[in-house]
């Protein structure tokens, strides 16, 4: 009887252990779609795929790509060569306020007589032939309520037809924007508040751009992966070439530095060192992080990034888990409370062993 007491406190002592050992020591979300698991960790890693519902993302999703009825590089050139409409637009900004203008430019290419825009609100859609399109091939539409809308572009011309579209996210928080001009030979854009810079070395851009940081509100974002929280900073970082066209791949990775505030480390659980820098993948909904370095006196986070787009802080939402000194006081607590259980139990043995030999 002795030795299955032993045996019972042996036990009930690991098991009280146990709980403390096996819990991690930083906060495990719980997700819904995709679990993070702690290699997804590292950097380079994607976090989540947060899609909420078919080509949305978040509050205001930014998450569709702009679509044409052909993707195939090959298959443009033989429609081009046939004289086959290919529709085509860019838009700079795509996330604006309510009541900012927002400029559309054609790139369309083949055999065009017809365009017609459709901006996705109350408005009349607008057409142009040969004799009414502007020069440069670019309106300008300012939307009036917040929402978010899809922009068309139809071409037409003897050998058909085509449709792109994009879209386009209002909100009624203001957006900060800085712009700077810049040649191959790199250089650097930051806010007013220096808050954010963006630092370009040489031969990042193959010719002359204007480049743009802008700071955009929460809820023109696409949503945080499940267990994560969206810090103080959003931003959307890109650069438009000398005719209006968007560039999307840099040749040299630039140097982001962020400032953090009080808040997404008090959401870290007090540890700058756990905030992460991350960027979203519009055409996937994927967000994928990158470990910056912390410079606890300048409160910022610096790394490098190879992507233009949308570039946040991320931390851990605390919501989405326990903190870790109360798994570390169930542990303990359990634990001794199991000793208790285990030494109560053997008296009650000990005295029942007693009378009997009485």
């Amino acid at each position: 009887m002795l030795r299955l007491l032993r045996l019972f406190v042996l036990a009930s002592t690991c098991v009280g252990f146990a709980i403390c050992l096996a819990i991690p020591v930083s906060p495990q979300p719980a997700t819904s779609h995709q679990s993070i698991e702690a290699s997804e960790r590292s950097p380079g890693s994607i976090l989540s795929n947060q899609v909420t519902a078919a080509g949305q993302c978040g509050n205001l999703p930014t998450c569709v790509p702009s679509t044409g009825t052909t993707d195939a590089g090959e298959q443009v050139a033989s429609d081009v060569n046939s004289g086959q409409p290919e529709a085509d637009f860019a838009a700079v900004f795509t996330t604006i306020s309510v009541g900012q203008p927002v400029v559309f430019t054609d790139s369309s290419v083949g055999d065009i007589t017809s365009w017609q825009w459709d901006f996705g609100d109350a408005t009349d859609a607008i057409a142009w032939n040969d004799s009414t399109k502007p020069g440069d091939g670019s309106i300008t539409h300012i939307y009036a309520s917040v929402g978010t809308y899809t922009v068309s572009l139809t071409v037409s011309g003897q050998a058909g037809s085509d449709t792109a579209t994009k879209t386009v996210y209002v909100t009624d928080s203001p957006i900060q924007r800085a712009q700077q001009g810049m040649t191959a030979e790199g250089g650097t854009v930051e806010t007013p508040d220096t808050q954010i810079v963006a630092e370009f070395p040489a031969g990042a851009l193959t010719a002359d751009a204007t480049v743009y940081v802008t700071e955009l509100p929460v809820e023109a974002i696409p949503a945080a992966p499940d267990g994560f929280k969206i810090g103080s900073k959003c931003i959307e970082l890109r650069a438009v070439d000398v005719s209006g066209q968007a560039i999307s791949v840099l040749l040299q990775p630039v140097t982001l530095t962020i400032r953090y505030s009080d808040e997404d480390v008090a959401i870290a659980g007090g540890d700058p060192n756990d905030l992460l820098l991350a960027y979203i993948d519009r055409n996937t909904n994927q967000w994928t992080h990158v470990d910056p370095s912390v410079n606890a006196d300048d409160q910022t986070l610096s790394a490098t990034a190879s992507q233009l787009g949308i570039w946040a802080i991320l931390s851990e939402n605390p919501a989405a888990g326990t903190a870790k000194w109360v798994w570390v006081v169930v542990g303990i607590a359990a634990g001794l409370a199991a000793i208790v259980l285990a030494v109560l139990f053997g008296r009650r043995l000990a005295r029942k062993q007693h009378r009997a030999q009485s």
